[in-house]
């Protein structure tokens, strides 16, 4: 079997973020390889939770930033910036894409950073 790793971009922009599907994809990485979502902060998240009481909300975004949200596309994060003592929240779109050699890990991470990624990581 084949084993694949997973290259992880991180945009602050969704537009950034699509911008490097784009480049994934016309360089021709295959769809089923890569994965975008985002997500709300959680100031957003919470004017639209109302069902949930406020001890379900901060469980979920305890979890939430313990292990981040997975969907089938992939996943996102909501990153707490602390400056000057005021804690702000932002959100992060993450596009994944997995690769099987040395060669494909090169271009991902080249396509993620030219497409403006702030964080380029490799996993296993």
């Amino acid at each position: 079997m084949i084993q694949l790793q997973t290259i992880t971009g991180l945009f602050n922009t969704k537009t950034h973020a699509q911008k490097a599907v784009q480049f994934l994809l016309g360089s021709g990485f295959m769809a089923e390889h890569i994965g975008i979502s985002e997500q709300e902060s959680p100031q957003e998240a919470d004017k639209k939770d109302t069902d949930h009481t406020t001890e379900e909300q901060q469980t979920g975004r305890f979890l939430s930033s313990l292990f981040g949200s997975t969907d089938e596309v992939g996943s996102s994060t909501t990153v707490q910036v602390e400056s000057g003592g005021n804690a702000s929240y932002i959100s992060v779109t993450r596009v994944t894409v997995q690769v099987q050699t040395s060669i494909e890990t090169d271009q991902a991470v080249d396509l993620l950073k030219r497409a403006r990624a702030v964080s380029v990581s490799k996993g296993a």
